[in-house]
């Protein structure tokens, strides 16, 4: 692994705004490209276009942080590209202690872990994992809560309809539904009234 930055060593962090993808362009793009550079992802000269160097660079730093790996600087990839090393080893000593704490006293039974930055879950057996998913977590907005639960049963196939937050806030504008959002959001309209 790479070696820690000396304490206190200043990063470029990349300010909050839309997310940066392929064909982005701008201040925050070259903060981006300077941040890749300091981690040893991105070898070449920053610029302010998003281009196939700079999506590459995003890839190799999400698939090293565990992220779904998509090229694209979401709130997610933003904030882990932002963390200095201190940061990382200050949250990763709050979580270890309490990941520790949650296997010991369930050592011998089944157990669910979502981890919500890496979208991701996995089940348990004895300690060993035993099944890996991707899932779908909440937004900055409207963030998935942090909470610990007996599980009861799994539903296979459930019917779904969106939740009246989501078709007021996402779907809905203006009292009007939005096709480019529904598309977006891999939906299919099957009843407009």
């Amino acid at each position: 692994g790479k070696l820690l930055a000396a304490p206190g060593a200043p990063i470029t962090r990349v300010e909050a705004g839309p997310a940066l993808k392929l064909g982005s362009s701008g201040k925050r793009v070259l903060q981006l490209q300077a941040r890749l550079s300091e981690l040893g992802h991105f070898v070449g000269q920053p610029a302010d276009q998003f281009g196939p160097e700079t999506e590459v660079a995003v890839r190799a730093f999400q698939e090293g942080v565990g992220l779904i790996v998509d090229g694209v600087v979401d709130h997610q990839t933003r904030f882990n590209l932002n963390l200095s090393d201190q940061e990382k080893l200050d949250i990763l000593r709050l979580q270890l202690e309490d990941m520790e704490r949650f296997a010991k006293a369930n050592q011998d039974e089944r157990y669910i872990v979502v981890n919500i930055p890496a979208y991701t879950l996995r089940a348990y057996e004895a300690g060993v994992p035993v099944v890996e998913s991707r899932v779908i977590v909440g937004n900055v907005a409207r963030q998935t809560p942090l909470m610990k639960s007996h599980l009861t049963g799994i539903v296979f196939n459930p019917p779904w309809s969106p939740p009246k937050t989501i078709l007021a806030k996402d779907i809905f504008r203006n009292g009007e539904i939005q096709p480019k959002t529904v598309s977006r959001l891999g939906l299919k309209l099957i009843d407009a009234h």
